[in-house]
């Protein structure tokens, strides 16, 4: 006998009542869980105490590299490089070299170390390898203990960057060099400018180095690139920086995806050349020239290899920036810097009130 409607529609407002109330009740305790744990977390200042949370971790339990007992002699160029250090000093950078993973990612899921990224040409790590090994000399010299000095390469990575000759801002003899990754339709890079002007403005041992990281994406992106190196061919390369960020939104306007720097005629942003000066017959040569191109596309190039993924990336004296940007936190930053220079390394960064910039 079928059971009358009333009863069936009373049964299942009753049931979905119950589903409703039951996902009500979950949410609700996961979210006041997580909110609990949240305002937990910050109270013990989570947000910058993580930093020195993975070095723990990565004391109690780093993956095993294969040590291949590489000596002293085997590392003697990279070592040579290092400066003077004691005996002592020297052995434990060589069984910390042995121990740590390689800083290449792939490599070091391999178990290839440090030390044979150093010496090996088919493990290679170029760009990574001898900053690494910098680092240990540091870490070593600051700790005197192994574990902390390993612990430092698993959590902190440092890369050799490609700086000298590049247009830059600032202190010609900065120990400091801050390289911006950006890409000129990028609305959060025009954000961060002038953050990266007060940094300046406040600091006299850090220079600023634009790099090129033209997003596919952004029809603009490369022959943006293309103008800021055309005019600096002319010494007028921060000018055109600047004004091609003032642009913002327009900055893509006119620009064909097809065919973004036209083969004859004029070229994007010829406007604002002869706003700034320049040569208009040298600006369209050099926007068409594949030495420049080049120098755009090696920029990206070396941004991948480097691990950077989108703009803008910061990296302070070839540290990638991690953190919330602020002028706190990058001052404290180009502190970090200067102090690794002069051997001492620290795990430590103290957050900043009120510090931060939004994208």
């Amino acid at each position: 006998m079928p059971l009358p409607s009333w009863f069936r529609m009373r049964f299942w407002r009753s049931r979905t009542a119950l589903v409703v109330l039951s996902v009500l009740a979950v949410g609700g305790a996961a979210a006041g869980g997580y909110y609990l744990g949240l305002e937990s977390g910050r109270s013990q200042g989570f947000e910058w105490g993580v930093r020195k949370g993975k070095a723990e971790a990565a004391r109690l339990g780093p993956p095993a590299s294969l040590d291949k007992g590489h000596s002293r002699e085997d590392l003697a160029e990279p070592l040579a490089a290092l400066g003077p250090m004691d005996e002592a000093e020297l052995d434990m950078v060589v069984r910390v070299a042995n121990r740590a993973p390689s800083p290449c990612a792939a490599d070091a899921r391999r178990g290839v170390s440090l030390a044979t990224a150093l010496v090996e040409p088919d493990k290679a790590c170029p760009q990574f390898a001898l900053a690494q090994l910098k680092l240990a000399s540091v870490a070593v010299g600051t700790f005197r203990e192994e574990g902390e000095a390993l612990a430092v390469l698993r959590v902190e990575k440092r890369a050799d960057l490609v700086v000298e000759g590049r247009a830059f801002r600032g202190n010609p003899e900065a120990a400091v060099t801050l390289a911006e990754w950006g890409d000129f339709q990028c609305p959060y890079c025009g954000r961060i400018q002038p953050l990266l002007s007060d940094i300046l403005a406040a600091r006299s041992d850090v220079r600023i180095v634009f790099k090129h990281m033209p997003l596919g994406f952004h029809a603009a992106a490369i022959p943006a690139g293309l103008a800021v190196e055309a005019a600096g061919e002319q010494g007028r390369f921060w000018e055109m920086h600047d004004a091609l960020f003032e642009l913002g939104r327009d900055v893509g306007d006119g620009i064909d995806p097809d065919e973004p720097v036209p083969e004859e005629g004029s070229v994007p942003f010829e406007a604002l050349a002869g706003e700034l000066g320049l040569d208009i017959a040298r600006f369209r040569s050099d926007m068409r020239s594949d030495r420049l191109m080049q120098r755009v596309l090696d920029d990206r190039d070396e941004g991948r290899r480097i691990g950077v993924r989108g703009t803008p990336t910061l990296f302070v004296n070839g540290r990638k920036v991690e953190e919330r940007l602020g002028l706190v936190t990058l001052s404290a930053l180009i502190d970090k810097a200067l102090a690794e220079r002069d051997g001492h390394f620290s795990w430590d960064l103290k957050a900043p009130d009120g510090d931060g910039v939004s994208p």
